[in-house]
């Protein structure tokens, strides 16, 4: 889980948006979100109002978003198991850009006792796109997960994996097909048929989106 303050919202809304999305492809829950805030917090954990602010609508929708992905991908993220990372090279570079947001300095009040408190001071950094490559339980088909964090920033993410370290060393047939699941319907379409086990693909995301890809055995080799 994640604690939310004020401060993730104020001044930079990114932070909010890294924080949910990590929980998104680690398949935590997302939210838990204290609404009215707690008194002994600085900063304050309150986010109601900051939620219902038009100035956050972004925020809002993306996170409405990353939780229809997660319905859609629900028999992996409940289910599945978490692979190793996944490969991304964004907008034609090999690496995924970082952002760093400095925190003001924060007294936390563990209990009612003034003397309890600690000051911290931090700074917060994410990837500007994010990632997470999971399993199914029957161990037969792979969810790919990508998803853009910041606002207003679109992305070219791609990658190109080799399935046998994703958990597919011992198929017998390495044949595969890549489809797209639609994050509102579910529905699958498919994207294409890989006769080995190289697969890859360039996925373009608009700002604050998500796009599941999945895996899986076909006997149609092309």
């Amino acid at each position: 889980g994640a604690e939310f303050f004020q401060d993730d919202l104020v001044p930079d809304p990114n932070v909010f948006s890294a924080k949910i999305a990590n929980q998104f492809v680690f398949g935590a829950q997302m939210g838990w979100f204290s609404l009215g805030g707690d008194s002994n917090m600085n900063p304050p954990m309150g986010i109601y109002d900051l939620l219902m602010d038009p100035s956050y609508d972004d925020e809002v929708g993306y996170l409405r978003k990353l939780s229809a992905a997660k319905q859609a991908g629900a028999d992996y993220f409940n289910f599945g198991r978490a692979m190793r990372p996944l490969p991304l090279s964004v907008n034609t570079t090999q690496s995924v850009p970082t952002l760093s947001v400095a925190r003001a300095p924060a007294v936390r009040m563990h209990s009612s006792d003034p003397s309890s408190s600690s000051s911290v001071s931090l700074s917060v950094s994410f990837g500007a796109v994010m990632s997470g490559v999971w399993m199914s339980a029957h161990n037969d088909a792979l969810l790919i997960a990508i998803t853009t964090v910041t606002r207003g920033a679109p992305a070219s993410a791609a990658f190109s994996i080799d399935l046998r370290n994703y958990g597919f060393e011992a198929a017998t047939s390495p044949a595969f097909e890549l489809s797209q699941i639609n994050v509102d319907s579910g529905a699958r379409t498919h994207v294409a048929t890989f006769n080995d086990f190289q697969v890859s693909h360039n996925a373009s995301l608009s700002a604050h989106d998500v796009v599941l890809l999945e895996v899986t055995h076909t006997s149609h080799a092309q």
